[in-house]
């Protein structure tokens, strides 16, 4: 124990040893009346001996509990009006001190002093007291500030690695997430005669196998990216967040995506090329939809609702069914960027895959038709474009990589 504890402790038992030689003796150092106290009863008075003994003898024993039980009970004879003694205020701090309510033995400690008269044999021991409770109050505030601020600490590094790992999660998925599209040659273009001439000229395409994303990025995968970033998060129009297809992105937004994507996971994504998201669209078939030449609710998100279209807007991913490749949405839902720059017509597109990075590069091309286009724009040979920084509530993007 310190020495100023050892000290703090002496003092205590000879002010409580004096003040059983001033209780025995019928020291009654009472506060000032009022000036028109009501009459105590004969059976308050009796009451109130009583209690003064029945506290002498608990301090005695040191039964503190008893003490500032009976103390409490005394304070209520004041209505009936008897006044607690000053002494037995001190025996009420002395109580509460030695069982640790601190803010209760400051209390009884200024209800003495402001009652008792300074030569009594206690006041000199109660403004000794004083300090040492209220040290010890701020000692206790300063403690519980501590705990409450570790624990704050506590839950916010606890939400701090839920989020990370929430994001480690969603990061993994977008590895998981993509399907292997095997290599092959297709022809590009409008093959039925119902497209846009800058779906023209027709030509063969040799494209090697690479992954594509089984769907569109979603709201709760781009979020994280948000989070992780301190990026400002895209308004999805009171349509709904979490496995929705992100909306409302650019093509430099879907990039910034990928750079932070591929850091975490060590992978090298990117964008799809345009004819790479043609050959996977098409997933063999030469029809205007992987499903056959005519337009089917039942197969894509487009304008209007039907059948297994019931959204008037995005639908969340995968809700329809996969092509050949498993691919889900790659008609309707949201049109999705692509790497390559605009170019109106397939004039000097070359027999490979790889993205045309020439003619206007301030304009990118978007490709798949979306939730508020009618069928023409669903068709797979359909092609448009916007400039790169433009965002809508019908862009949005699905993730792609080399094997």
């Amino acid at each position: 124990m310190r020495e100023g504890n050892l000290r703090g402790a002496a003092a205590a038992r000879a002010a409580a040893g004096l003040l059983l030689v001033l209780l025995q003796l019928g020291s009654s150092a009472q506060e000032a009346p009022p000036a028109a106290p009501p009459a105590p009863s004969a059976q308050a008075l009796a009451q109130a001996e009583l209690l003064r003994t029945e506290m002498l003898q608990a301090l005695e024993k040191k039964d503190f509990a008893t003490v500032l039980e009976r103390a409490e009970t005394y304070r209520a004879l004041q209505t009936e009006g008897v006044k607690m003694p000053a002494g037995l205020y001190f025996a009420e701090a002395e109580a509460a001190k030695s069982t640790g309510d601190w803010l209760r033995a400051r209390a009884a400690l200024a209800a003495y002093l402001e009652r008792a008269d300074p030569k009594d044999p206690l006041y000199l021991e109660a403004l000794k007291l004083h300090p040492l409770v209220e040290t010890e109050i701020a000692r206790q505030y300063e403690e519980q500030a501590r705990v409450l601020r570790e624990a704050q600490e506590a839950e916010q590094r606890a939400l701090a690695e839920r989020k990370a790992a929430d994001r480690k999660r969603l990061v993994e998925g977008l590895a998981s997430g993509l399907v292997m599209i095997p290599p092959g040659k297709f022809r590009m273009g409008d093959l039925t005669g119902h497209g846009d001439e800058d779906e023209l000229p027709v030509h063969a395409v040799q494209v090697a196998g690479f992954h594509l994303g089984r769907h569109e990025v979603t709201f709760e995968q781009y979020d994280a990216f948000c989070e992780a970033t301190g990026r400002t998060r895209p308004d999805d129009k009171g349509w709904g967040r979490g496995n929705r297809p992100v909306i409302n992105v650019s093509w430099q937004d879907a990039n910034d995506f990928i750079a932070w994507a591929s850091a975490a996971t060590g992978l090298r994504f990117r964008l799809p090329t345009e004819a790479e998201w043609e050959y996977a669209a098409r997933a063999g078939t030469e029809t205007d939809y992987w499903w056959g030449e005519a337009f089917s609710v039942d197969h894509a998100n487009a304008a209007g609702t039907g059948g297994r279209d019931r959204w008037s807007a995005t639908a969340p991913v995968g809700e329809f069914p996969p092509n050949a490749f498993g691919l889900h949405d790659m008609n309707g839902n949201v049109r999705e960027w692509v790497q390559d720059c605009w170019i109106p017509d397939y004039a000097d597109k070359a027999k490979t895959a790889a993205a045309r990075t020439h003619g206007d590069c301030s304009r990118r091309v978007v490709r798949g038709g979306s939730w508020n286009l009618g069928p023409p724009w669903q068709r797979a040979a359909n092609r448009d474009y916007d400039d790169q920084q433009y965002r809508f509530v019908d862009r949005g993007f699905r993730l792609a990589r080399d094997p």
